[in-house]
Order: C-alpha cells, then sequence, then structure tokens
C-alpha cells in the first residue's frame, strides 16, 4: 500500500523471519542487519530477497566457544541464555564447538530464563550450585543489565574468577554506558563497533566523527553502524545491477563486497550472509569508571560459518 521497494531492518530473530515471509509473498528485498537466528538464510528457509548483515548464531557460539577453550584450567563450563531462536542455536554452537575443541570440558549447566525475565536470581542461584569454573552468557542489551546487576552481588563473577564470555554484544557502548560501575569488570564481551581500536582504519575514524556530529554522543552508540552497513550494501547493489528491481538488485546483492567503516564485507552467494564479525575483549574499568574493551579483537567469521 505504501509502495516499499526496499526492506532494511528488524531486531529480534523472531522479527526477523516473520518479515522474511513477507519478503518472500511481496518479491522485497529485506536486508536483515541485526537478527542472528540461523533460521533466517537456513537452506529450508531462504529466497531470494532476504539476505543479512549481521553475524549468526552459529558464528557467534562457535566464536566464544574458542575463548572458552583457551582456559586451561576450567573443565567445569555453563551457559545461559534466552529460551528463544537465538538463545537456543548460540549455545547449541557454542557446546558443539567446545566440544570439538576441549572434549574434557564438561557442560554441567544452561540456565533457559525467558525473554524478558525481570528476576534472574534463580537461575543464577541454580546455576552457581553446580559449581562452574566458566560461564558462556548470550544475555544482550537491556536483558544483560538486568542479569549482571543481579549477579554480581551474588559472587558469581568472582566465584568464577571472572572467566565470563558474554555475546549479545555485552560490551557495547549501550551496555557499558547503562551500566557504569555496576559492570562486571574483568570479563571477555563483544560488540559489532567501538568508538576506536588498535589498527583503526582511516574510514572508521571519519565514520565515528560524522557519527559524534549528528548525535551530539561522545563516545557514540555502537549500533547504528548495523543499519549503516546494511544500506551499504543495498545502495551498492543498485549501482551493480543498475535497476531498482527487486530480481536484479537480488542478483547484484549475491557475491558482493563493498567498503565499510570497518573493512571489506562480503554478502556470501551460497547463503546470502554477510561475513559480519565482532571485536572481542577484556572489559575493564576506564579513567571515567565506565568499561571499556582493552586490546580489541576483530575475530574474522570465516572459519566458523560453516
Amino acid at each position: 500500500k505504501e509502495n516499499v521497494a526496499f526492506l532494511v531492518g528488524t531486531l529480534t530473530s523472531a522479527e526477523g523471519p516473520a518479515v522474511s515471509t513477507i519478503a518472500k509473498e511481496e518479491k522485497i528485498i529485506l536486508i536483515a542487519p541485526i537478527p542472528k537466528t540461523d533460521q533466517l538464510t537456513a537452506p529450508k528457509n531462504l529466497h531470494p530477497y532476504v539476505f543479512r548483515t549481521a553475524a549468526n548464531s552459529t558464528s557467534e557460539g562457535r566464536t566464544c566457544a574458542e575463548i572458552v577453550a583457551k582456559w586451561k584450567d576450567a573443565k567445569r563450563v555453563a551457559a545461559i541464555a534466552h529460551d528463544y531462536a537465538y538463545g537456543q542455536e548460540v549455545v547449541k554452537a557454542f557446546a558443539a564447538h567446545l566440544k570439538k575443541l576441549r572434549p574434557d570440558m564438561e557442560l554441567v549447566d544452561t540456565q533457559w530464563p525467558k525473554l524478558g525475565e525481570a528476576d534472574y536470581t534463580p537461575f543464577i542461584n541454580a546455576q552457581m550450585s553446580k559449581k562452574p569454573d566458566a560461564i558462556f552468557s548470550a544475555m544482550w542489551g537491556g536483558h544483560f543489565v538486568t542479569w549482571a546487576k543481579q549477579a554480581r552481588p551474588l559472587g558469581m563473577f568472582d566465584t568464577v574468577k571472572n572467566k565470563v564470555v558474554n555475546g549479545g554484544e555485552a560490551g557495547s557502548v549501550e551496555a557499558t554506558r547503562a551500566m557504569g560501575s555496576e559492570y562486571p569488570f574483568g570479563i571477555i564481551a563483544n560488540a559489532y563497533d567501538l568508538p576506536s581500536y588498535p589498527n583503526e582504519p582511516e574510514a572508521h575514524k571519519k565514520y565515528i566523527a560524522s557519527l559524534k556530529a549528528l548525535t551530539k554522543e561522545d563516545p557514540p552508540s555502537s549500533w547504528p553502524i548495523m543499519m549503516y552497513i546494511g544500506m551499504q550494501f543495498l545502495v551498492e547493489a543498485i549501482k551493480k545491477a543498475n535497476s531498482l528491481d527487486s530480481d536484479k538488485v537480488s542478483a547484484a546483492l549475491k557475491g558482493l563486497t563493498i567498503d565499510t567503516p570497518i573493512g571489506k564485507q562480503t554478502m556470501r552467494a551460497k547463503d546470502q550472509q554477510a561475513n559480519r564479525g565482532e571485536f572481542y575483549g577484556v572489559m575493564e574499568k576506564g579513567p571515567n569508571g565506565v568499561a571499556f574493551m582493552k586490546d580489541a579483537t576483530y575475530i574474522d567469521p570465516g572459519p566458523f560459518m560453516d
């Protein structure tokens, strides 16, 4: 009714697949810059009009397993994630990859709070009763903030000596700003973007400067880059196709490589999934009392995507 030609958006792993179904019916391209569920681009659900520029559950879970596997003195691992598509998939990928890397490690507990849970205390206590040496968490956004604020006074982070890897962008500016001095310093977290990082390309410095000017925030939000890169893919595909026709733009997107603020990104033709990685690092307390990611490393998801 509104003559929409293209869609760029959706947030959760429930919304993405739902909108993808409509995109298929209407033959309108959907570029999903945030949902991670593997189901979005799984073979049974893949169609010519859905593309993802975010990381997916499998690549994130396997990346986190690579980090946990390096903790030689850890044997008992626990996991916590919300009981819906993203949470279930990322824990499954984490557990399977960890077993491959460290068969001596045991997943002793998994907690599945519902999405939107307000009281994580029972889940935290139940998990700690299993005496894990390390924890993988997929808590994200405000859910991470709530969970971490409740877990810290219960001694969870101290008990495992901060051997916690938290996916779900727990290292984002939004999360660190929201928690301030209550952040669980010492854990490893990830983020799609950072205000600055080692070997930062000039394109990223310019992007951050523009974002600061636009939002009047310093540091600026971590999340705008997701929509920005999604739009970059769409614009470059339209240019390549020299057309607004959905089928022609779809063909142009497959295998397309573009220059983004964080470097080159490629939309894989076989699954219409971009090779989007994330930054990982230890979260330390900054001079202003807010957490920052020390020695941030961008981890290429290539080895973990298939």
